[in-house]
């Protein structure tokens, strides 16, 4: 990155690196909202699927076990009517 930023003008050199800085994850919490969305754990064994994806759901989402069973049981056509 350096050697591509090197060859810019001055103030787009400055502004990539401003934006660097100020994009990297231990200084978002110091601009953006308590409340605003944003990754605080990388699921590392799910992302490697080391973890089932029905497992890792069923740990995250208090109603995806309910999902499941209402898929599994109810026929398709009878979820419209």
């Amino acid at each position: 990155m350096t050697l591509a930023v090197g060859n810019l003008p001055r103030i787009v050199a400055a502004l990539v690196l401003f934006h660097s800085i100020v994009s990297w994850p231990t200084m978002i919490p110091s601009y953006a909202a308590g409340n605003s969305w944003k990754i605080i754990h990388f699921p590392l064994r799910a992302a490697l699927r080391r973890e089932s994806e029905d497992n890792f759901l069923r740990l995250r989402l208090h109603s995806y076990g309910e999902a499941r069973l209402i898929e599994q049981h109810v026929p398709p056509a009878s979820a419209l009517s």
